[in-house]
């Protein structure tokens, strides 16, 4: 993986739209792109390591789309680097077990770039696998094809033409600001993060997927509006469950980047999935930046306490739980001054508390690289602003 050098990452990198949400659509956009180079490089690092692995036929397709891309607006580059499908087969194959499971991989990039290959070479006949196995299966429109094998797609007028054995097609359902809505089964990085509760869990029906995210949005779009420009952004699918004991938990993971687990019921409060929703894209806004780089030079080891858990937790926890219920705490303080102030207020006092015990330990404890100096420098005016008059 290509880290650049600390001074000029730092200097590149809108840290204060990693730190806190609704900071513009400039730092938005410069992040994303930045996602987006770091992705393009993995890429080509990726082809490169499989060169001598795989067959020649799997290189040469992964080839031509990888130099099509390099060849693209840089709009179109981010949108596709950072969309979830791309992102998650590109981090599904690059951790990849085996060299079979690898060359799968590859092999299942032609259906997930499928609405472009017309573009990238019409005249090509495209060889593609479809992975039975979860390893390396590729969400999107690959998640959409139901069944595994081979796939050869031909370009016409039309648009691309599948032949394979017994495929079938089944229907994306997309939410709100084009969010897609995931199966739990197509996303066991998230699944796994978590115990499954007493009772076990379900996918939530659509529409209620739908209601409740409709909910959440309106309620940021009162209380917080800048946060939807990030939330737009960053967030690019979402696995809503019901629990069978009711209790509430959400989830992102740096193997899936762009997507979040999140409870979502009929009787949920707009306020609790905002919170998950605020809360986890804090997480993959934070996980991007330290997939390239580290943000702290602490070891492992578990010896810190912060409010959001009883055991101890290493370095690393903290800042992630400081960094996530800043930015829900954020989203409080604003609730606090509208309409809604009946929501937030007693929640933002008790964040103001939790937050500081967390911060401070960060200040005791924490040994920032320059990256995460810069990232906390902007925690740290956010947090101090909310005790100012």
């Amino acid at each position: 993986m290509i880290v650049p050098p600390a001074e000029s990452f730092v200097a590149d990198l809108p840290t204060s739209c990693v730190a806190v949400h609704g900071q513009g659509e400039a730092a938005v956009a410069t992040f994303r792109a930045w996602q987006a180079m770091h992705a393009m490089a993995r890429t080509l690092m990726l082809i490169d390591m499989a060169r001598p692995l795989v067959t020649a036929a799997a290189i040469a397709q992964a080839e031509a789309i990888a130099d099509w891309l390099s060849a693209q607006p840089g709009e179109m580059v981010t949108d596709i680097m950072t969309s979830v499908d791309y992102a998650a087969w590109l981090c599904r194959t690059e951790e990849a077990g085996s060299v079979g499971a690898l060359e799968r991989g590859l092999l299942a990039l032609p259906l997930v770039m499928v609405t472009h290959l017309g573009g990238i070479d019409a005249g090509r006949d495209w060889q593609a696998v479809l992975p039975g196995d979860e390893e390396v299966r590729p969400l999107g429109f690959a998640e959409a094809l139901d069944g595994e094998g081979a796939v050869s797609i031909r370009i016409g007028a039309e648009g691309p033409r599948f032949e394979g054995s017994g495929m079938m097609f089944r229907p994306r359902t997309f939410l709100p600001l084009d969010i897609e809505l995931y199966p739990t089964a197509s996303v066991r990085e998230l699944c796994r993060l978590h115990k499954v509760p007493d009772g076990g869990y379900r996918d939530t029906d659509p529409a209620g997927a739908a209601h409740g995210l409709l909910g959440a949005l309106s309620l940021l779009a009162d209380v917080w509006p800048d946060s939807l420009l990030d939330l737009a952004a960053f967030v690019k699918g979402i696995a809503a469950i019901e629990t069978g004991t009711g209790s509430i938990f959400s989830a992102s993971s740096a193997s899936i980047p762009g997507a979040i687990l999140v409870t979502i019921r009929a009787e949920t409060m707009p306020e609790i999935v905002a919170e998950c929703l605020v809360h986890e894209m804090s997480h993959v806004k934070l996980d991007a930046l330290w997939a390239v780089h580290p943000l702290l030079d602490n070891g492992p080891e578990a010896i810190y306490r912060h409010p959001w858990r009883s055991d101890d937790r290493p370095m690393r926890g903290v800042l992630l739980g400081a960094h996530a219920f800043l930015n829900v705490g954020e989203m409080a303080r604003r609730g606090c001054q509208g309409p809604h102030r009946q929501r937030f207020a007693g929640y933002f006092e008790r964040l103001k508390t939790e937050v500081g015990i967390a911060m401070a330990t960060l200040e005791a404890h924490a040994r920032f690289t320059p990256a995460g100096q810069a990232v906390h420098a902007d925690m740290v005016r956010t947090f101090d602003a909310w005790f100012r008059p």
